[in-house]
């Protein structure tokens, strides 16, 4: 991202109801020990949601980004029932011209002092690149809940790393839970 669509980005955040979520927790653990973590990710919400939204980092995974647990309380019933039936594939995603196309888009719109025009035009710019450079397709259903002994090693790594993002422990549990859940379920985990 250049510096000019930092800017834009600052200037939508600072002139927006909306309001950052995150706290002083870290959103990326470098795999690197001479590497400080880091917040490269920004969760908002609108003023009027913030009093009963809570944001927390969720220790899952084996990737040096951590994932985001943003909860909003509401006083709706109901409950939403989700079948994925689609994926989204980031590995394959091309990052490049995902950047080049919605930072091309906002270079070619006319400055605004409409906060909502702004949103608008940066959300339908990400959208838009998210369409044309980010693969998606429809998932199989043959996915086979993971036996208790590796879901209890996936625990025990989540809490270990929880506890100390650069134990020793940890590449070893790694391995053992992706070889084991590789030979047997081929689920990423």
């Amino acid at each position: 991202m250049t510096p000019a669509t930092g800017d834009i980005i600052t200037d939508l955040f600072t002139n927006a109801s909306h309001i950052i979520l995150n706290e002083d927790t870290p959103t990326r653990l470098p795999h690197a020990k001479n590497q400080q973590p880091t917040s490269p990710d920004i969760s908002t919400v609108t003023s009027n949601l913030y009093p009963q939204t809570t944001w927390q980092t969720v220790q899952a995974l084996t990737s040096d980004h951590i994932p985001i647990r943003i909860t909003v309380n509401t006083k709706a019933k109901f409950r939403l029932v989700q079948h994925r039936q689609t994926y989204t594939n980031y590995n394959k995603a091309d990052w490049n011209k995902f950047t080049q196309q919605i930072e091309d888009t906002i270079s070619e719109t006319a400055p605004t002092n409409n906060v909502h025009i702004a949103n608008k035009i940066l959300t339908n710019a990400i959208l838009h690149a998210d369409k044309h450079h980010i693969p998606k397709g429809k998932m199989h259903n043959n996915i086979q809940l993971l036996p208790e002994d590796i879901r209890n090693k996936i625990k025990h790594r989540d809490q270990i790393r929880k506890q100390d993002p650069h134990a020793v422990d940890l590449p070893a549990l790694n391995n053992e839970i992706q070889t084991r859940n590789h030979n047997n379920h081929k689920i990423k985990l």
